[in-house]
């Protein structure tokens, strides 16, 4: 099925990106911490009582990707996803944050919660840009 002709393509791009970004992102945390105790000392998720969490996390993070780049190609039809999304990006921005400033991760760690609140706002505009049509 062909790409919503009313987007701009740069929205398939944004999409697509973020899906990558979630699932790639999980996938190497998840062999990394598991197979290199150097990479989850590096990461600081080397406690094993917060492994459950961090696990939840990023299966968590690998669907919400996969949700990302099925949705691509007609992010509007799927507008629902998108209002629940924008507050999540938020949090996770903010948690992040504030974990990197309280020193609980390192500070290259923001670059994910970083993505995240510019995609908190590049899915604000293209819900405000592109209005719900009226039923009736």
């Amino acid at each position: 099925m062909p790409a919503d002709p009313e987007l701009a393509p740069i929205w398939r791009i944004v999409f697509r990106q973020k899906g990558f970004f979630n699932m790639a992102s999980a996938v190497i945390f998840i062999a990394g911490v598991a197979v290199s105790e150097p990479f989850a000392e590096w990461t600081r998720t080397d406690t094993a009582g917060s492994m459950m969490y961090f696990d939840i996390f990023l299966a968590h993070a690998f669907f919400f990707g996969a949700i990302y780049w099925w949705m691509a190609d007609h992010p509007l039809r799927h507008r629902a996803i998108l209002y629940l999304s924008i507050p999540i990006e938020i949090s996770f921005m903010s948690i992040v944050l504030g974990n990197a400033i309280a020193g609980v991760i390192p500070v290259w760690l923001i670059i994910p919660g970083l993505q995240d609140g510019l995609c908190a706002v590049l899915f604000t505009i293209l819900l405000r840009n592109n209005p719900e049509p009226a039923r009736g």
